[in-house]
């Protein structure tokens, strides 16, 4: 027994550790420093020189609505320790990711077993779409850590070994700081109560729905004091997308169009889980086979009435959330964020499976050594550790140098900036990247200021300004008025 439990602790080190390589290689020279970051940043670091706690997080698509605080209140802290160095947010990122491979092998030994838990992690570890999100370090990276919380609190309540249910509405309304895409989890939660058959007592209704509103108060206590009826908008916001997609309003209706973009977009997120995307093919046959194991556990829970097992509760998580971002209409892949781990570990359950077998052993193994190294062979190639920048993109490592260039003519003095480049038409230019920049070196722009330094990051623009006072610095232009 010692032997195989040192055994276990060897290659849950070695799992991590190749998680963790991954997502921390090279970070500085792939970390891109877009806008929106930037703008998150800005906001930390006001919220710093104010004195104030901030009762809303990242703003939203939409202009009426933010996030809640939480990723605010984890990070600034974080940011403030490493003297507001942006570089910072990706190394945060990769750390909440390699968490979440981490609790990936606790909660699924958990839920099934350890074989399982390896093979899931193993996945995840060499996973393209988990590390694309490690690597973007967006505040929406957190809700597969807490999903996968969610999913083991799930689980473990209604196999009644927790009674936590205050725990359980204060984690699912702690999503929201982070994402609102777990409004998801509220017709998986109401599925599972009407699965298993639970009794809802008052206590506990009312302890979900206070931990529930502990976690959205601040959300709350924003929208009164700024009357801002974002409390309102989120909830008319669930009927008025589903009222489109059924056709009331031509909003996210559903068409041949919509369909066609929906499913590009599910089956990026399934392939793009196990395997890079010019391997897609591959990925169909392994979920081909997958999806034969999980008809097989659903038609089998049907009938023998059993609807406690962690496959159940999996499957009913990941149909609510396909059906969710379906409903949506043409879903980014971060959308799929609360679901992110299901595939891989369904895929883990059917190599479980076949693993009992002499032949079946061969197979998996041989998949599993298959996965990985290809895996490996994209990460280490010119598609992703030695890309050569990103198309349409500015670098952070040329981003510094672009604002040192600028602080260095400005001389002190104060100046306005503007930006030219993908996604201009967003809020200051989407150049709160450099904002901050300008900003960490001592000399942030003013909008009212005579002199004016603007920043071409679309070359043909560039070339066709008439401008005197011109410069490339890097493959980025800059002209100063």
């Amino acid at each position: 027994m010692k032997k195989i439990k040192v055994m276990h602790v060897f290659v849950f080190l070695i799992m991590l550790l190749i998680a963790t390589f991954l997502r921390f290689y090279n970070l500085e020279e792939r970390f891109l420093f877009s806008g929106e970051i930037g703008h998150n940043l800005l906001e930390i670091k006001n919220a710093f020189e104010g004195h104030s706690i901030p009762l809303i997080g990242p703003p939203t698509s939409h202009p009426w609505l933010s996030f809640g605080p939480f990723f605010y209140w984890i990070y600034g802290p974080i940011l403030y320790l490493f003297n507001f160095n942006p570089l910072s947010y990706a190394y945060f990122g990769a750390f909440i990711s390699v968490c979440t491979v981490a609790l990936n092998f606790f909660v699924i030994r958990s839920i099934f077993n350890y074989r399982v838990a390896v093979i899931s992690s193993v996945l995840m570890s060499v996973s393209p779409l988990f590390l694309s999100f490690s690597l973007g370090a967006r505040f929406f990276a957190v809700i597969p850590l807490l999903s996968l919380i969610f999913l083991y609190m799930t689980v473990n309540i209604v196999r009644k070994k927790s009674k936590s249910v205050f725990l359980y509405g204060f984690l699912f309304g702690a999503m929201f700081s982070f994402h609102y895409t777990p409004i998801m989890l509220l017709p998986f939660m109401l599925s599972v109560v009407l699965f298993a058959r639970l009794k809802i007592e008052r206590v506990g209704l009312l302890s979900f729905i206070g931990g529930f509103i502990l976690a959205v108060l601040p959300i709350i206590v924003y929208d009164f004091l700024n009357n801002t009826q974002m409390v309102k908008n989120i909830i008319l916001w669930i009927p008025y997308r589903i009222a489109g997609f059924i056709g009331f309003y031509p909003k996210n209706t559903l068409s041949e169009f919509v369909v066609s973009e929906n499913a590009s977009s599910i089956w990026s997120f399934f392939s793009e889980s196990i395997l890079p995307r010019q391997l897609s093919f591959i990925s169909a046959i392994i979920y081909l086979s997958v999806t034969v194991y999980i008809f097989y556990i659903v038609k089998n829970a049907f009938k023998r009435k059993k609807f406690l097992n962690g496959e159940f509760i999996l499957f009913v998580l990941m149909f609510w959330g396909l059906v969710s971002v379906f409903i949506h209409g043409s879903p980014p892949i971060h959308y799929f964020v609360p679901i992110l781990f299901a595939p891989i570990i369904f895929i883990s359950l059917f190599l479980d499976n076949i693993f009992k077998t002499r032949n079946g052993k061969i197979v998996v193994v041989l998949l599993v050594f298959f996965i990985v190294f290809a895996n490996l062979k994209y990460f280490f190639s010119s598609e992703w550790f030695y890309r050569q920048g990103v198309p349409q993109n500015v670098m952070y490592k040329e981003q510094k140098n672009i604002a040192k260039y600028i602080i260095l003519q400005a001389g002190g003095t104060p100046f306005s900036l503007a930006r030219i480049g993908v996604n201009d038409q967003f809020e200051g230019d989407y150049a709160q990247n450099y904002v901050y920049l300008l900003w960490l070196y001592g000399n942030e722009p003013k909008h009212n200021a005579k002199m004016k330094f603007t920043i071409y990051e679309d070359a043909s623009k560039f070339s066709m300004t008439k401008s005197k006072n011109k410069v490339v610095v890097g493959e980025v232009g800059i002209t100063k008025e």
